[in-house]
């Protein structure tokens, strides 16, 4: 599909490099299906406060060369591509090199499918030794609208954005280390939504 030329502004966000375009993805209905259709969902197991429990969301894992992801205490080995999730991963690299032309390569991708706004995931920041410092994690929304919230750690500050369906969010500079961010919950939100999050994942030694 055809992609027209979208602008990204830059979020202002002390000790951040975040840029958001709302309306990045023409089609995004159709996005959301091939995306929804194509990829094995599982429901993952995650480790909190020491036990392992079911991620209130559905989720897969990507990557280049087998590169595994650690984060909330699991080593997780990817999937295969599917060529849905490579043809957005292609377009996207197109768009953050002319935010930033020297910007690693996205080598793998998070996604999550949240059912309804019962399903969330908590404040956090994805500061996991396999990520490129300072890469943009680059955020896709598709489906149903939600909120997501940013809380400084040390001022507390927070910022409220509506991720709107085919936008993308790009969180890139010292993002991970100053700031959490969150999705919660919604419990009037009753439709599905699915984020897909592309990263730099680093070879380990």
């Amino acid at each position: 599909m055809s992609q027209s030329k979208k602008i990204f502004e830059k979020l202002n966000m002390e000790g951040a490099e975040c840029w958001y375009c709302e309306n990045f993805f023409d089609y995004h209905e159709v996005w959301y299906e091939m995306i929804d259709n194509s990829v094995e969902w599982q429901q993952f197991m995650v480790m909190v406060y020491g036990k392992l429990i079911e991620q209130p969301r559905d989720s897969f894992y990507m990557a280049d060369d087998q590169h595994p992801y650690k984060y909330s205490g699991i080593d997780r080995k990817p999937e295969q591509w599917v060529v849905s999730v490579i043809e957005m991963k292609k377009i996207l690299e197109k768009a953050i090199h002319n935010i930033k032309p020297d910007h690693p390569h996205l080598n793998a991708c998070l996604g999550n499918r949240y059912r309804n706004g019962k399903q969330n995931i908590g404040a956090h920041s994805d500061n996991e030794s396999d990520l490129a410092y300072g890469a943009f994690i680059v955020s896709v929304s598709l489906g149903v609208a939600r909120d997501f919230i940013f809380t400084h750690n040390k001022t507390g500050q927070k910022i409220n954005i509506v991720l709107q369906p085919g936008s993308v969010l790009l969180m890139g500079g010292e993002c991970q280390k100053n700031w959490k961010h969150e999705l919660p919950k919604r419990l009037r939100v009753k439709d599905p939504r699915i984020n897909l999050t592309f990263r730099s994942i680093l070879k380990r030694n």
